[in-house]
This record gives C-alpha cells, structure tokens and sequence, in this order.
C-alpha cells in the first residue's frame, strides 16, 4: 500500500543515500553486537526496528504487536531498561497507541464518541482518580507516585483503555486470524518456558525488572505470579479453539492440537487451582455460547477424565496434591481476607479508605473479623484481601463498586447482543464467545485474587471485548447503510 503523497518516479539521490545509509548503519550496529557477544543488545535493535515498521504499517498493527509481545519479547526489553523510572515496554506501547488514536481523532479520521460501556469506565475511572488525588497529602510523594497512581494506570486504567483502543480499529476475518495465530504461539512459548523453568530450573525467561513470586516452585513464565501466568494460558487456549473451529486445514489442526495439549501441560504446572477452575467455567461458556465447539468439547472432556484416572496413582502419591491441590490455608486466607474487606467496606460505604496500592494491608487490624469458622486471625498473613473484587470496593467505595460492576454488565450484554446480530460462523460470533469467555476468567479468578500484581491479561481481556464491540459496530452500519446515507465516523486499520 502507497503512503498518502507517495511518487511513482525515481527516487531522488537524498532518499536514497537515507535509505542505504540507514541500511547499512543498522547492519553495523547488529554485527556490532553480534560480534560482542551481546545478544540482548541485538533483540533491542531488531525489536525497535519492528517497531519502527509496526508504527508504519497502521495502529492495528501495532496494537498486536503489544498483544503479542509483552508475554514474549518484551521481559528482555524490560530487564535492560528497568534503570529508567516507571518505564516498561506495556506502559511505552499503550502510550503511543492511545497518542495515535487521539492525533487520528484531531485530523477527524476516526471518533472519539463513547459507547454505554466506555461511560461506565470512564465514570469508574473519575471516582478512583478522584479518590487518588485525596490520598495525595497523606502519603509520601514517592510513594504516592510509585505505588499509588501506578495502581490505577497499571491496573484499571490501561485495561480499560485497551478497551478504547481496540473499539476504534477495524477488525475483520484476517487481521483477527493473525492475532489469534500469532497469540497462540505466545501461548507456545510460555508452555515450553514452563516446562524449561519447572523441570529443569532454567530462569531465563523470568522477570527481574520486578519482584516474582512463585518462581521456585510453580510455572511464573514471563509474568509477576502463577496466577497470571495460568490465565493467560487460558486466554491463549480459547484462541486456538477459535481457529480450530475455523480452520480446515488437517495440518494446521493437528499443530493447534498439539499447542493445546502444551498449554493446558504448562496450566497444571503453574500448580494453582483458581487458573484451573477459570479454565473449565471458560470453556463452560464457550460450550453454552458457540454450538459448532460442542462436540469437541465433549471430546476433550472424556479424554481429560481418562488422563484424570490414569494420573491419580501418581497425584495421590505426590506432594502436588499435598502441598498445592489438598491445601487448606490459603482457602482460610481468603475467606477471612473476603470477610475483612467486607467489613471495611461497611463501615467506609461511601468512597471506602482511599485508593492506595496497601489499602487493605494499613486498614486491616481496625477491621479483621472472621466468618463461617475461620478466626479473623487468618487474614494477618495476607496484606491485601485476595479478591479484586472486593479490592475495588475498598478502594473506592460502592460508589466505585457499582460502576465497576455496571462495566462487566453492559460489556456481557454488549456480547450478547454482538452474538445474537451474527451467524454462528461470522466472525463476529465467535469474537463475541472468546471475549465473553475472557471475561468470564477475569472475573472467576478475580474473586480469589488480587491483580494490581497482573499486568497482561486484562489487556488482552478488555482488549477482545473491544475487538468485539468493534465488528458489531461494522455489521451494524453495513445493515443499516442506504444510499445518500451520510457516512458513519471512519476507523482506522
């Protein structure tokens, strides 16, 4: 495709010297590295020179770029870079992505209208601002900033924003099927860096930018916990499904086959158990929702009940089911976590205790109390509630809440609506499956934990949904277009 001005003759001596010029520097500088040993040096340059090239090639390009490179690439990118205050390649993408969006938006080439599930963020959004802005005084500069307004850019803003972005770029069959392509071999990746960092102890894919947990002993991959890492598996599961539905190809059935089968290896070995039930209440979804994945379904069911017989000799005798399956302490956590925050909540119904990264953890003894025989004395171990949910309503109140939950509602009807407008093989359809099976994982896991902690999958979750209301918008303006009709607000590709 031409760029906007482009010329047919011959080039002109400057634009060509420019072009080789830059050709050959960058060949200098990668056999620079290359010569030197510094590999990582040379993952910086080509991945800026992809970048480059992403940024030419449409915001829709470069929006799956950041899908698909920051539970790959990116950790190495962010190791080296850690130096620079707040910076990680997540935080640069959407940046420039939500700049490119609002440029596109002032030359009037695509809107900036919300729709009903963007004014519910955008209203949940105010409420923890504003909340934020109270904490200011009250809490030192630096933390304020580090902790604080990291929190709710991190966590709430840039998911929801992901939402934003993906709503306003056009998606169609193609670019929807190299997304999932390319994020099932995200999902690859991940499962064969479980199996390198749980069975044989290799930590280069682990983070050191930040703190990980789990790491020792659970499959963490390239995210901060298990959890995380066990629900994008999750994620990248029902994008495969998606194209094995679609696809026709037996080669091409068979390699997504055998990426399932990895992934759902590299979920068990994040040995957590709130990934594993997400996974059966995600599929659940797609099963009730997408009548063409039934069969199939039912097929993996019996033959994940036989591996289930056939593994119970062996799980019986090993401290997986001991230690991580059978283990009843972190259920007491969580309960009398859940039981703590409700009270805080009761007793600050309003705008809760203010929206702090440790809310929970600085509030707890005023308000620890325990439930159904669990001692309040189970939630000293834990410095936030274990439940996300429950976490918002802390942070900010019911006010708060009751946008939080009006954001999930209209998103779900939003599909629905999405799904009912579509053939069950329209694409549109099947977005509106994945993206409600999505949410369905973020929502069943957020009930047990926490996910200030999570950077990637509420991206990818809000991301879909976005994807999603993004090709209902379409089918609905082809319908609905007439002759001499004035001409809906242009996206852009």
């Amino acid at each position: 495709m031409k760029l906007a001005g482009a010329t047919t003759g011959p080039r002109s001596p400057g634009s060509a010297f420019v072009t080789w010029g830059g050709t050959c520097l960058l060949a200098l500088v990668l056999s620079f590295e290359l010569a030197s040993g510094e590999f990582i040096g040379v993952a910086i340059v080509l991945g800026s020179l992809a970048g480059l090239l992403a940024v030419l090639s449409g915001t829709r390009t470069l929006s799956i770029l950041w899908l698909v490179g920051s539970p790959t690439g990116f950790v190495f990118i962010n190791n080296t870079l850690h130096v620079i205050p707040a910076f990680t390649m997540e935080r640069a993408m959407f940046l420039l992505l939500a700049g490119l969006l609002l440029a596109q938006a002032a030359l009037g080439k695509t809107p900036l209208a919300l729709d009903r599930a963007e004014k519910w963020m955008a209203g949940f959004l105010l409420v923890a601002l504003a909340s934020l802005l109270t904490m200011a005084g009250r809490r030192p500069l630096a933390l304020w900033l580090g902790q604080d307004v990291a929190l709710l850019v991190q966590t709430y803003l840039m998911p929801l924003g992901s939402y934003f972005i993906a709503r306003r770029l056009i998606w169609g069959a193609t670019p929807l099927r190299w997304l999932a392509w390319c994020l099932v071999g995200a999902g690859t990746f991940l499962a064969f860096t479980a199996a390198l960092q749980v069975l044989l102890g290799f930590m280069t894919f682990v983070p050191t930018y930040m703190e990980v947990i789990h790491s020792q002993t659970r499959a963490t991959g390239v995210f901060n916990n298990a959890t995380e890492y066990g629900m994008v598996l999750n994620a990248c599961l029902l994008f495969a499904l998606m194209l094995y539905l679609r696809t026709r190809d037996g080669l091409s059935r068979a390699l997504l086959l055998l990426a399932s089968v990895a992934m759902v290896g590299a979920i068990l070995l994040s040995k957590t158990r709130a990934p594993m039930v997400g996974l059966l209440l995600s599929l659940g979804y797609v099963f009730m929702h997408d009548p063409r994945a039934r069969p199939l379904l039912r097929r993996a069911l019996v033959l994940a009940c036989l591996a289930g017989v056939a593994a119970a000799p062996f799980l019986l005798g090993s401290e997986v089911l001991e230690k991580r399956i059978a283990d009843p302490d972190p259920i007491y956590n969580r309960i009398a976590g859940a039981a703590t925050a409700l009270n805080m909540v009761v007793h600050n119904p309003l705008l809760g205790v203010g929206f702090q990264q440790q809310a929970f953890g600085e509030n707890r003894e005023k308000y620890q109390i325990g439930f159904a025989g669990v001692g309040a004395e189970w939630s000293t171990q834990i410095t936030v509630p274990h439940n996300e949910h429950l976490n918002v309503a802390v942070l900010t109140g019911l006010l708060g809440f009751v946008l939080y939950v009006g954001v999930f509602r209209t998103l779900f009807r939003g599909l629905r609506q999405a799904r009912d407008r579509a053939a069950v093989d329209e694409p549109a359809h099947e977005l509106g499956c994945l993206a409600g099976a999505l949410l369905v994982i973020y929502l069943s896991n957020g009930f047990v934990v926490d996910f200030p902690p999570n950077i990637y999958i509420g991206l990818l979750t809000f991301f879909a949904a976005g994807m999603a209301a993004s090709l209902d918008l379409a089918g609905r303006t082809a319908n609905s277009a007439r002759p001499g009709a004035e001409a809906p607000g242009r996206r852009v590709s």
